[in-house]
């Protein structure tokens, strides 16, 4: 029986090569305290995982256009797709508490979030990691499902964990 929170399900089947990387957009839209708590955040989101990941960032100026979902739709993802890499694009909703999306795109997952005021106060840096991790597990090849992060829990659980080290050999 197949479930849609695994690796090669309805998400179809991410070919990254280890360590899986994982271009981050985000970052150099923050300055000071939230660039840092950004960049800690992800890094634990990125380690629920226990996958090698090989995390760089993309300066602001090289970003090809701001994503909202207006510029998505006139257009298309291909801007912003990063060949072979996992894609974190700073997003900005007017839905309220949309703060996250995904993309599949072909050669490469584009992971849409929008921060929110709420994610900067107490124990915000946890909600970031959460949402990383969750959104990178749609790039990685998980629907929603299961009992872990893929269906809202805030850590990635051992089920997911070891699907995806067997999926991708890490």
């Amino acid at each position: 029986m197949s479930f849609a929170w695994s690796p090669g399900g309805d998400f179809g089947s991410p070919t990254y090569s280890l360590p899986i990387r994982v271009v981050d957009g985000v970052r150099s839209t923050f300055i000071g305290k939230r660039r840092l708590a950004w960049k800690e955040a992800v890094g634990r989101g990125l380690n629920y995982w226990t996958l090698p990941f090989d995390l760089t960032y993309r300066p602001e100026d090289d970003q090809p256009y701001k994503a909202t979902d207006e510029s998505i739709s006139t257009l298309g993802n291909a801007a912003l797709i990063v060949p072979d890499a996992i894609a974190l694009i700073r997003m900005h909703s007017d839905v309220a508490g949309d703060s996250a999306g995904w993309i599949d795109a072909s050669g490469g997952g584009i992971c849409l979030l929008t921060p929110w005021r709420g994610w900067w106060g107490g124990g915000g840096q946890e909600q970031i990691a959460s949402v990383v991790a969750h959104e990178v597990g749609h790039a990685l090849g998980f629907g929603h499902g299961g009992n872990g992060v893929m269906v809202g829990a805030s850590r990635v659980n051992d089920q997911e964990r070891a699907l995806a080290a067997a999926y991708y050999g890490g």
